[in-house]
Protein backbone atom coordinates (compact mmCIF):
# COMPACT_ATOMS: atom_id res chain seq x y z
CA UNK A 1 0.00 0.00 0.00
CA UNK A 2 1.30 3.17 -1.04
CA UNK A 3 1.87 6.44 1.88
CA UNK A 4 1.45 10.18 1.39
CA UNK A 5 4.52 12.11 1.42
CA UNK A 6 5.34 13.74 4.21
CA UNK A 7 5.63 17.30 2.11
CA UNK A 8 3.31 18.36 -0.57
CA UNK A 9 4.92 17.92 -3.86
CA UNK A 10 5.19 21.77 -5.73
CA UNK A 11 4.52 21.38 -9.45
CA UNK A 12 6.85 23.58 -11.17
CA UNK A 13 5.75 26.28 -13.79
CA UNK A 14 5.66 25.34 -17.08
CA UNK A 15 8.81 27.06 -18.91
CA UNK A 16 7.24 30.40 -20.91
CA UNK A 17 7.46 30.10 -24.91
CA UNK A 18 10.35 31.21 -26.86
CA UNK A 19 10.24 34.89 -27.21
CA UNK A 20 8.54 35.61 -23.98
CA UNK A 21 9.64 38.67 -22.20
CA UNK A 22 8.48 37.43 -19.04
CA UNK A 23 10.69 33.63 -18.99
CA UNK A 24 13.88 34.04 -16.81
CA UNK A 25 16.60 31.98 -17.39
CA UNK A 26 17.98 29.17 -14.73
CA UNK A 27 20.88 30.19 -13.38
CA UNK A 28 23.28 26.91 -13.09
CA UNK A 29 24.59 26.60 -9.60
CA UNK A 30 28.24 27.30 -9.28
CA UNK A 31 28.31 29.04 -12.88
CA UNK A 32 28.57 33.00 -12.31
CA UNK A 33 25.85 35.21 -14.19
CA UNK A 34 26.41 38.05 -16.55
CA UNK A 35 27.90 40.47 -14.04
CA UNK A 36 29.09 38.32 -11.26
CA UNK A 37 32.28 37.84 -12.83
CA UNK A 38 33.18 41.48 -13.36
CA UNK A 39 32.08 41.93 -10.31
CA UNK A 40 35.42 42.72 -8.26
CA UNK A 41 36.37 45.01 -11.80
CA UNK A 42 33.36 46.76 -11.62
CA UNK A 43 33.68 47.55 -7.49
CA UNK A 44 37.02 48.62 -7.88
CA UNK A 45 36.97 51.06 -11.22
CA UNK A 46 33.73 52.62 -10.11
CA UNK A 47 35.22 52.98 -6.49
CA UNK A 48 38.16 54.74 -7.83
CA UNK A 49 35.96 56.72 -10.41
CA UNK A 50 34.18 57.82 -7.45
CA UNK A 51 37.42 58.33 -5.34
CA UNK A 52 38.72 60.61 -8.07
CA UNK A 53 34.77 62.35 -8.60
CA UNK A 54 35.04 63.50 -4.76
CA UNK A 55 38.14 64.44 -4.52
CA UNK A 56 38.07 66.74 -7.87
CA UNK A 57 34.52 68.36 -6.19
CA UNK A 58 36.50 69.08 -2.73
CA UNK A 59 39.59 70.94 -5.21
CA UNK A 60 37.38 72.72 -6.71
CA UNK A 61 34.54 73.74 -4.18
CA UNK A 62 38.01 75.21 -2.20
CA UNK A 63 37.41 73.71 1.10
CA UNK A 64 40.91 73.36 1.65
CA UNK A 65 43.58 75.91 0.11
CA UNK A 66 45.13 74.09 -3.10
CA UNK A 67 48.47 74.60 -1.50
CA UNK A 68 47.52 71.77 0.61
CA UNK A 69 44.56 70.17 -1.52
CA UNK A 70 45.28 70.41 -5.03
CA UNK A 71 42.60 68.18 -7.59
CA UNK A 72 43.43 65.25 -9.72
CA UNK A 73 43.19 67.81 -12.85
CA UNK A 74 45.74 70.07 -11.47
CA UNK A 75 48.23 67.53 -10.93
CA UNK A 76 48.00 66.04 -14.11
CA UNK A 77 48.51 69.78 -15.40
CA UNK A 78 51.70 70.23 -13.15
CA UNK A 79 53.33 66.89 -14.64
CA UNK A 80 52.47 67.93 -18.33
CA UNK A 81 53.89 71.33 -17.80
CA UNK A 82 57.30 69.14 -15.92
CA UNK A 83 57.68 66.87 -18.94
CA UNK A 84 57.14 70.46 -21.69
CA UNK A 85 59.89 71.60 -19.74
CA UNK A 86 61.79 68.51 -19.10
CA UNK A 87 62.17 69.72 -15.50
CA UNK A 88 61.00 66.12 -14.19
CA UNK A 89 63.99 64.44 -15.08
CA UNK A 90 66.43 65.96 -13.09
CA UNK A 91 63.18 65.57 -10.00
CA UNK A 92 63.12 61.97 -10.55
CA UNK A 93 66.81 61.28 -10.73
CA UNK A 94 67.61 62.70 -7.20
CA UNK A 95 63.92 61.11 -6.62
CA UNK A 96 65.70 57.44 -7.39
CA UNK A 97 69.08 58.38 -5.58
CA UNK A 98 67.27 58.92 -2.30
CA UNK A 99 65.05 55.80 -3.08
CA UNK A 100 68.36 53.68 -3.44
CA UNK A 101 69.93 55.65 -0.18
CA UNK A 102 67.41 54.40 2.27
CA UNK A 103 67.14 51.57 1.10
CA UNK A 104 70.65 51.02 1.14
CA UNK A 105 70.53 52.04 5.19
CA UNK A 106 67.72 49.75 5.82
CA UNK A 107 68.84 46.81 4.80
CA UNK A 108 71.83 46.47 7.10
CA UNK A 109 69.88 47.87 9.93
CA UNK A 110 67.44 44.90 9.49
CA UNK A 111 69.91 42.19 8.84
CA UNK A 112 72.07 43.43 12.18
CA UNK A 113 69.08 42.93 14.02
CA UNK A 114 67.33 39.75 12.43
CA UNK A 115 70.02 37.85 11.76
Amino acid sequence: MATAPDHPIVKQPAPAARGDASRTVPRIPGRPGRFRRHEATLIGVGSVLLFLIVWQGAASARLVPALFLPGPLDIIDAFVVLFAQRQIWNDIWVSGQELLYGYGLAVPSVCRSAC
